[in-house]
């Protein structure tokens, strides 16, 4: 006898739509590694990318929540 509630998954999440979130990860490590060992080139430039793809990521993900699809 299974004792608990069931509640239905309303949001499945898939890791292939996290592509933009995961590069911005990346780019962050790879500032924070860069900024560590001194190469501030390196770092600014993977921090600044990593800035660009999060705020894109943030607006579609906005949009996808205000336009997505309404049924289930």
């Amino acid at each position: 006898m299974k004792i608990g509630i069931k509640v239905p998954c309303l949001v499945i999440i898939n890791p292939k739509k996290f592509t933009m979130l995961r590069w911005t990860i990346i780019f962050i490590i790879i500032a924070v590694i860069a900024a560590i060992f001194g190469f501030g080139g390196v770092a600014e430039g993977a921090a600044s990318i990593a800035k660009v793809i999060f705020f894109i990521f943030v607006v579609l993900f906005l949009i996808s929540l205000i336009f997505g699809r309404k049924g289930f």
